[in-house]
């Protein structure tokens, strides 16, 4: 099961989290998906980080487990 989200930003400043299902894939069930949307919601700040850090800057990112209960 897989489903996607898109954290839009609009001249730096947030805008919203779009969840959407992923083509050829299950999607998540309605429990999972709640998950998914609170855990993107409270991470989306260092989720955004990271993806500039390796695709603009070319960083190397090492993996990290997340141990907040949200």
């Amino acid at each position: 099961m897989e489903s996607k989200a898109e954290i839009i930003f609009v001249d730096g400043i947030f805008k919203e989290i779009r969840i959407s299902d992923v083509k050829g894939k299950k999607p998540l069930d309605n429990k999972s998906l709640k998950n998914f949307s609170i855990f993107v919601e409270a991470y989306k700040l260092e989720i955004v980080n990271k993806w500039i850090e390796f695709f603009v800057y070319n960083k190397a990112i090492e993996p990290e487990i997340i141990t907040k209960k949200l």
